[in-house]
């Protein structure tokens, strides 16, 4: 047990399969993780080791914020009885602390990152896109013939998680190309593509223009003269399969002539805008917008029961939830990481650093702008990946840019 915290880079790899694969893998590595850091901490001859976990990060004032405003919006406008239960989801704040901790005994091999992503990743993908071809999920005996569940079950939390792991992986593969034997190439774009498919077959149109815009982000942070290849070479791709494929023309179709869907989540937004309009403080209570909602309904001439969903967008639910305050603190270390992340990638020491920052920052792009047509933060599988995203950037800060005695090296 002395070399236990060899462990935890595995254990963080772990938890971004988990969040594509199986909530069990991503609750083990997160359980083992914290078992790790106990036993760490009792051990006399790894205690200080583990310390290291509660070395600030810069950010915590938002964190605590955004917890006690939480606290505040279920005190004062949560409908009776109060849910105080739902105060457990601040449990991301643990796990982020926990991977920074992590971080710092990983080693930043880029190519044996990107080997793990092929291997790790292509046969969860291939099963996606198999199990959609042939209408068979053998795991759960179910299949959507219209859109990628994969193995979650789900076409928004794969389609959703899959995008953050994609545009990372496929940053680092722009980089290391020229570094990689003709069949590593050949692999790693087969395992990118067939990543890339299971997501579009997902049918999520929030998620194409994610991605979308986060690579045209990386392309234009290489040379802005790359954004109109690229952007050409999207809108030639769009246009095949517009010609080609009926499920792409009819997702296109629905929201072009508002059908349900689109109108459903219009008629949603509307209900939080005016709890917006009437809790603009503290919200109508921290996770408390389903039982609220029953009330708003009617104020739109529906049953009171007409239809029970989310605002589809991040900054609109947050603010609906916990108002102006708790708006503030989430954008407060939301744009910490981000404005952190662009600051090191342009001071980055070696072109590694830079385009393992640039990775990152792609990924943080490609959440921010899913979380326009969704509550990507409040999905615990899809959470987590930009949780590891935040650990990665801290990790970067402390090992390349705070040469500092706690700092720790791992090379």
């Amino acid at each position: 047990m002395k070399n236990v915290k060899k462990y935890l880079p595995t254990l963080l790899a772990g938890m971004a399969l988990g969040s594509v694969t199986a909530q069990f893998l991503l609750d083990l590595c997160i359980v083992s993780l914290s078992l790790i850091f106990i036993y760490m901490l009792v051990s006399k001859e790894q205690r200080a080791e583990a310390k290291k976990f509660f070395s600030a990060v810069g950010i915590e004032w938002a964190f605590l914020g955004y917890f006690i405003v939480a606290v505040i919006s279920i005190a004062v406008n949560a409908m009776d009885p109060k849910p105080w239960i739902v105060l457990k989801r601040f449990d991301w704040v643990a796990h982020f602390y926990l991977m920074v901790w992590a971080f710092s005994y990983a080693t930043v091999d880029l190519k044996k990152w990107f080997r793990f992503f092929c291997w790790a990743f292509i046969l969860p993908n291939l099963y996606a896109i198999w199990a959609y071809w042939y209408g068979v999920e053998i795991f759960s005996g179910t299949a959507d013939s219209d859109r990628i569940v994969g193995l979650v079950h789900s076409a928004t939390f794969h389609s959703h998680a899959s995008a953050v792991i994609l545009i990372f992986f496929g940053t680092l593969f722009g980089y290391l190309f020229n570094q990689l034997s003709v069949k590593e190439r050949a692999f790693g774009a087969f395992c990118l593509f067939a990543m890339f498919l299971s997501v579009f077959l997902a049918m999520t149109r929030g998620i194409w223009f994610s991605v979308a815009v986060s690579t045209l982000f990386v392309l234009g942070a290489l040379s802005i003269r790359w954004v109109a290849w690229g952007a050409a070479a999207m809108a030639a791709l769009c246009s095949l399969g517009l010609q080609f494929s009926s499920a792409l023309q009819g997702r296109v179709d629905e929201f072009l002539t508002a059908g349900v869907s689109t109108t459903l989540r219009t008629e949603l937004m509307k209900i939080n805008l005016m709890m917006i309009h009437d809790y603009p403080f503290f919200g109508v209570g921290y996770w408390d917008q389903y039982r609220r909602m029953k009330t708003y309904w009617p104020r739109l001439g529906f049953p009171n029961d007409y239809f029970m969903s989310h605002a589809h967008n991040e900054y609109i639910h947050t603010f609906a939830t916990v108002g102006m305050f708790g708006f503030f603190f989430y954008l407060a270390f939301a744009g910490y990481f981000l404005v952190e992340n662009t600051r090191l990638f342009l001071k980055a020491p070696t072109k590694e650093v830079k385009m393992l920052l640039l990775a990152c920052l792609a990924s943080q792009v490609e959440f921010h702008v899913a979380c326009l047509t969704d509550i990507t933060f409040e999905y615990f599988k899809i959470r987590v990946l930009i949780l590891l995203v935040w650990a990665l950037v801290v990790m970067i800060k402390r090992r390349y840019f705070q040469m500092t005695p706690a700092t720790v090296i791992s090379k």
